[in-house]
């Protein structure tokens, strides 16, 4: 599942919303190399798309732990 989460995916992406789909014939590889992307970006991309797993983890571990809380009983007050 997270195989999606690729470089070469989030480039894909990342292009695609510039308008320069990389299914024309143009590899990821190839259009790092024709924008010039450095490997300090490169690596910057990746730290990005780890940070942003990790909240993503995050957010579904506050909602499992939500999900697991028992609800809390109420008292029983005597009514005469």
């Amino acid at each position: 599942m997270l195989a999606c989460f690729t470089s070469e995916y989030y480039l894909e992406i990342q292009t695609e919303a510039q308008g320069l789909s990389t299914n024309r014939g143009v590899s990821a590889d190839q259009l790092r190399i024709r924008l010039g992307v450095s490997p300090e970006v490169r690596q910057h991309l990746v730290d990005s798309q780890i940070e942003f797993l990790k909240a993503i983890r995050e957010v579904i571990n506050d909602r499992i732990e939500h999900l697991s809380k028992k609800a809390e009983q109420g008292t029983k007050i005597p009514v005469e």
